[in-house]
């Protein structure tokens, strides 16, 4: 079983949808990149699971439950956790 799954999740902004039907499982104690230009979506993907975005369609399963309905605080309750770059990191 996955500990994070996103089935044909289409989310994104407003009228703007960033993501269409994506489909991407994490397992239990895997790493996985998320790399790509800017303006790919690696950072909507994140965010959907914190419920920052406005998911369309789609699932978003963590743990076996569904939260793309849920609120952001519900994934960290669940074990997930985001730790962005920011632009303090890249002081030099």
């Amino acid at each position: 079983m996955s500990f994070l799954r996103f089935e044909g999740l289409s989310a994104g902004y407003g009228q703007a949808v960033v993501l269409r039907h994506l489909d991407l499982a994490v397992d239990v104690g895997e790493s996985v990149a998320v790399v790509g230009r800017n303006g790919a979506g690696k950072s909507t993907l994140l965010l959907s699971v914190f419920g920052e975005t406005d998911v369309t369609s789609g699932s978003i399963l963590l743990d076996g439950a569904r939260i793309e309905k849920e609120p952001g605080y519900t994934a960290a309750k669940r074990g997930a956790s985001l730790s962005p770059q920011g632009a303090a990191s890249c002081q030099t």
